[in-house]
């Protein structure tokens, strides 16, 4: 059955320690990521990108289903989000959702905003969304691996699925992959969730998936194999760029019930990746950092996606 899935996004990387604010003008502006935009001209400004949205329309098309544009923002990675920015955003897409009445929900987020007045920009986003769509429409989208998680993001959604890369150029396969997956999450009904924070973290300098220990990290896929109802079982690794930040954490989703299994299964694959990432971690801390630029280079060149430079859908209006 042909579905009319509305998609959107809203994307920044906050940094708390920085005083310079993000403003709207830093969405509307077309840099190093298209300006914001919606409806019709937006797809047509991410066509062909590698970004989650454009991976997610294509291949939700293929498989014969309706795609509502709404909206799209983001904003080179600075401070906290002003809450004149962060309000029009969220205004634009939450109405946009609201007037579509879709079937899915597909929202691209990176997961790390911080708004004035929210500490958890996404989650309250995310909250806004879930109360205006009600509770039986499936809300899934894409996150940055940087993503700093909240128990809101999990609670207001039905599948949310992070790049395994760094530097990322995996965006617009992790798109495809939320794609692939509409069928199960509509099947689940409402899926069961767990969540195990670890009290870890990668620093940045160690981060690239290419070198350890984050390799390892990516190509764990404890339970995986022995468990097909699981759909998503992986780490996400915050950036510590935040006052408040929430630790690192792997989690599990899982159809509806049989919730002790499905905790026991994140808390073993949390407990064997803490263990094992700290010898990882001390080998890839002997490294010289020129035995790791090498690795470094290579990802920066294949993650660049700038086709889109000079190019701006039709801008937002509301």
């Amino acid at each position: 059955m042909a579905l009319r899935i509305a998609v959107g996004g809203f994307m920044h990387e906050s940094t708390t320690f920085v005083d310079q604010p993000t403003t709207w003008d830093d969405f509307a502006r077309t840099g190093a990521w298209p300006g914001a935009s919606e409806g019709e001209a937006m797809l047509a400004t991410m066509d062909g990108l590698n970004i989650g949205i454009s991976g997610f329309v294509d291949e939700v098309r293929k498989a014969g289903h309706g795609v509502l544009p709404i909206a799209w923002g983001m904003a080179q990675p600075a401070g906290p989000v002003t809450a004149h920015a962060f309000e029009r955003m969220s205004a634009a897409l939450v109405d946009g959702y609201r007037r579509s009445g879709a079937d899915v929900i597909f929202v691209e987020l990176h997961g790390a905003m911080v708004a004035d007045g929210y500490d958890d920009a996404e989650g309250e986003l995310l909250r806004r969304i879930r109360a205006v769509v009600g509770p039986d429409t499936p809300i899934v989208g894409t996150l940055d691996l940087h993503v700093n998680m909240s128990d809101a993001m999990v609670a207001h959604t039905d599948l949310l699925s992070a790049y395994r890369t760094y530097p990322h150029v995996d965006w617009a396969a992790t798109g495809r992959r939320v794609a692939r997956w509409l069928e199960r999450v509509r099947a689940w009904g409402k899926p069961a969730k767990a969540m195990r924070r670890m009290p870890f973290l990668i620093p940045v300098t160690a981060g690239c998936s290419m070198i350890s220990p984050a390799r390892e990290l990516r190509n764990a896929r404890s339970d995986r194999g022995r468990d097909r109802r699981a759909s998503e079982l992986h780490a996400r690794i915050p950036a510590s760029r935040h006052r408040r930040l929430r630790s690192g954490r792997v989690r599990l989703r899982r159809r509806s019930g049989d919730r002790r299994p499905r905790c026991r299964s994140a808390r073993r694959c949390g407990e064997c990746r803490r263990a094992g990432l700290r010898g990882a971690t001390r080998a890839a801390g002997r490294r010289s950092g020129r035995e790791c630029d090498p690795h470094f280079d290579g990802c920066s060149q294949a993650g660049r996606h700038r086709r889109h430079a000079g190019q701006s859908g039709r801008r937002l209006t509301v």
